[in-house]
């Protein structure tokens, strides 16, 4: 793999609506399986290993969804996984996981 100065964010985080009734707070559709026994974000994870390595993957999530974020991918360095202290929505998000990266 090439050396890269690229960061790869993925947004982990919310309260599990969009799939209801599979969907739920402690298990949004992020930490499910819908295809195969991965859930979409190991897949994403996958999907993005083949250009970005997994030092370089940081996911946000929030506080209580982080544990089961971690358990979901092992090979991401738990000090990349970080939990939004209040959801406020995408852009806040954004500029957080952005100054967190830059720092």
């Amino acid at each position: 793999m090439p050396k890269s100065r690229h960061h790869g964010l993925i947004l982990a985080g919310g309260r599990g609506t969009r799939f209801w009734p599979r969907s739920r707070t402690l298990t949004p559709k992020q930490l499910l399986p819908f295809v195969g026994e991965k859930s979409l974000l190991q897949e994403t994870v996958e999907r993005l290993g083949p250009v970005i390595p997994p030092e370089r993957i940081w996911i946000l999530t929030n506080e209580h969804l982080r544990n089961r974020v971690l358990r979901q991918l092992p090979n991401v360095p738990p000090r990349q996984v970080l939990a939004e202290p209040a959801q406020r929505n995408t852009e806040p998000c954004l500029a957080l996981a952005a100054q967190l990266i830059h720092q």
